[in-house]
C-alpha cells in the first residue's frame, strides 16, 4: 500500500483541475463478465435492476462498464439530499485490494440497508491505477450523481440529482450518519442563544418568503386561510396578532419571533436537526491498520462536500484507491441553513450584513473539530471496531468552511493561553494578550476564554485571572 505525505494546512485547496471531462458513451455487445464480476453476478442476480452497460472509452482508462442493484421491494429511489444513497462499488481495478471480506457479504450488507449499488467494472484493465483511476472514478460519480446512468422508469426516476453518492472501492464498506456532536448537548455556552439571534435577524431577512407548513400525521396538509391580506400565517401576523394554529393557518418566517432555540424549525414544521454527523468509508478487516484521509466539510450537506467539485474529486477517490480510509465530517452551520432545512444564506444581504453569519462552528471550532478527531480515535479502538485506523497516520484537509479545522495543526490544542506563575494580575494579563496576538485567529467568544473565533463587529471578551469573571477589553471588533 502506498502512502502519501499529509500536511495539515488552515486552509488546504486543492490544485487538481479536470479540464475537458469527458461524457461517458455506450455501445450494445461487446460485455464481459470476468474476475470480481462472476461471482457478484450470480449472488445478486435477483436484485438486477439495470443491466450491464459498457461504455468504450471514458477518456481516462478506457473501456468500463457499469450494472445497476437495487432491492426493488423497497420502493422507488429517491432522489435530492435526502435521496436514497448511491454506492458506486468499484471491482476489477489494478490496484491491492485492501479490504479482506468477500464482495457478497460487503454488497449484501448495502443492499439489506436499502442503497442502490452500482457495480463499476474496470475490466481488469492495467490502466485503472494511479492519476487516470482516481479522474476516471471521479467523472463516473459525477455523472451517476446526475442520473446519467439510470434507465429511466422502473424503480428509478428519470430526472434529477443523486446527492448521497458514495465511492467505494472493491474489500471497502462504509458506514453513514454517524453523530458526533449535539448542539444542544456540547456547543459552549452562547451558542443556542447565538441560532435565536440569527432567526430573528439574518435568516428571516433573507428567508422570508418560506413558509412554515403544518400538517396532520399522516402528511396531509392542514387548512389554510388568510390573515390580514396575508399568505398563510402561523405563530402571528406583522401586527402581533395572535393566530389559531390548531385550526391550521400558517405565518409567514418574516412575522416570527423565536424566543428560545425550540422556536426555531423546519419548513414543514419540525424540529431543527441538532446533530453533526460523520460518513467512514472504510476497508473491511485489512490485514494492517490503514491510514486516514479525514475531510473536513464546507457544505450544508455532508454528502456534497465529500465529491463537490472536478476540483476536489480525484484527490479523494486517489486516496482511497491507495489504501486510505476516509471520513468526512460536519460543518456547525446555524441549523436553518442546512440543505436539508431552508439551505444557505448568509448575512451579506441580510440585517448583519456579515457574510459569516451562516454558521456558528466558529464559536466552538476547537470544540467540533477535537470531538471529530476523538471520536474518530474511539471508533478506532472500540472493542470489535470494523474501523482498523493507523492512529499515527490521520490526515485532515479542506477548503472554505472546511479551513476551521486549522486549530488541529498547533502542537497541543488545548493547552492554556498562558502557564507558570506571574506576581500580580497585570502581568498576567499582559501575557494572555500576548498570546492571544500570537494566535492565528483574533475573533473569540465569551465562554471559550480568547480560544476561538468570533464575529466581526461584536465585543471581545477577557475574564479576571483571579475572579474568574468577564469584563469587556478593546471594545468593539
Amino acid at each position: 500500500m502506498k502512502k502519501r505525505n499529509f500536511l495539515i494546512l488552515a486552509v488546504c485547496v486543492m490544485a487538481l483541475v479536470v479540464s475537458s471531462l469527458a461524457v461517458f458513451g455506450t455501445r450494445a455487445g461487446a460485455l464481459s463478465v470476468s474476475g470480481e464480476m462472476v461471482e457478484i453476478r450470480d449472488d445478486f442476480s435477483t436484485y438486477l435492476v439495470q443491466d450491464t452497460k459498457r461504455v468504450e472509452d471514458d477518456g481516462y482508462v478506457g473501456a468500463l462498464q457499469y450494472t445497476v442493484y437495487y432491492d426493488a421491494a423497497r420502493g422507488t429511489v429517491k432522489t435530492g439530499y435526502d435521496g436514497t444513497p448511491i454506492v458506486i462499488y468499484a471491482v476489477n481495478t489494478a490496484t491491492e485490494r485492501i479490504g479482506t471480506d468477500s464482495n457478497k457479504a460487503i454488497l449484501q450488507s448495502m443492499l439489506d440497508r436499502g442503497y442502490v449499488v452500482v457495480v463499476l467494472d474496470y475490466l481488469g484493465n492495467e490502466k485503472a491505477t494511479g492519476e487516470a483511476l482516481a479522474y476516471s472514478a471521479a467523472q463516473f460519480y459525477i455523472n451517476t450523481r446526475n442520473a446519467k446512468h439510470f434507465t429511466a422508469g422502473g424503480s428509478f426516476p428519470s430526472s434529477g440529482t443523486y446527492y448521497a453518492t458514495y465511492l467505494v472501492p472493491s474489500g471497502y464498506n462504509l458506514t453513514l450518519d454517524l453523530v458526533f456532536w449535539e448542539i444542544d448537548k456540547h456547543s459552549t455556552a452562547g451558542t443556542l442563544e447565538k441560532i435565536v439571534e440569527n432567526w430573528n435577524s439574518d435568516f428571516k431577512a433573507t428567508k422570508a418568503e418560506k413558509f412554515v407548513k403544518w400538517t396532520y400525521a399522516d402528511g396531509t396538509r392542514k387548512k389554510t386561510e388568510s390573515v390580514d391580506g396575508q399568505a398563510p400565517i402561523w405563530y402571528a401576523d406583522a401586527a402581533g396578532k395572535t393566530v389559531d394554529a390548531a385550526n391550521g393557518q400558517y405565518t409567514k418566517v418574516k412575522f416570527t419571533v423565536a424566543e428560545s432555540f425550540t422556536d426555531c424549525v423546519n419548513p414543514d414544521g419540525s424540529p431543527l436537526d441538532m446533530n453533526l454527523y460523520m460518513h467512514i468509508v472504510y476497508p473491511t478487516n485489512p490485514e494492517k491498520e490503514v491510514p486516514v484521509a479525514i475531510r473536513a466539510s464546507s457544505s450544508g450537506h455532508l454528502t456534497t462536500s465529500n465529491y463537490s467539485s472536478d476540483v476536489t474529486l480525484p484527490h479523494l477517490s486517489g486516496f482511497l484507491f491507495d489504501g486510505y480510509a476516509e471520513v468526512n465530517y460536519d460543518y456547525l452551520w446555524v441549523p436553518m441553513a442546512a440543505n436539508l432545512s431552508f439551505g444557505y444564506y448568509d448575512g451579506s444581504q441580510g440585517v448583519t450584513k456579515d457574510h459569516m453569519n451562516y454558521g456558528v462552528h466558529m464559536y466552538n471550532d476547537k470544540l467540533v473539530n477535537t470531538a471529530a478527531m476523538r471520536y474518530i480515535r474511539y471508533l478506532a479502538a472500540e472493542e470489535n471496531s470494523p474501523y482498523r485506523f493507523d492512529k499515527n497516520a490521520f490526515g485532515v484537509y479542506g477548503n472554505s468552511n472546511g479551513g476551521w479545522f486549522s486549530y488541529l495543526g498547533e502542537d497541543v490544542v488545548q493547552r492554556p493561553l498562558v502557564e507558570g506563575e506571574f506576581a500580580t494580575a497585570e502581568e498576567k494579563l499582559e501575557a494572555i494578550d500576548a498570546a492571544v496576538s500570537a494566535l492565528p485567529a483574533d475573533r473569540v467568544y465569551d465562554g471559550h476564554f480568547q480560544e476561538t473565533r468570533y464575529q466581526a463587529g461584536e465585543k471581545t471578551y477577557e475574564r479576571d485571572v483571579y475572579s474568574g469573571e468577564y469584563a469587556v477589553a478593546g471594545g468593539e471588533r
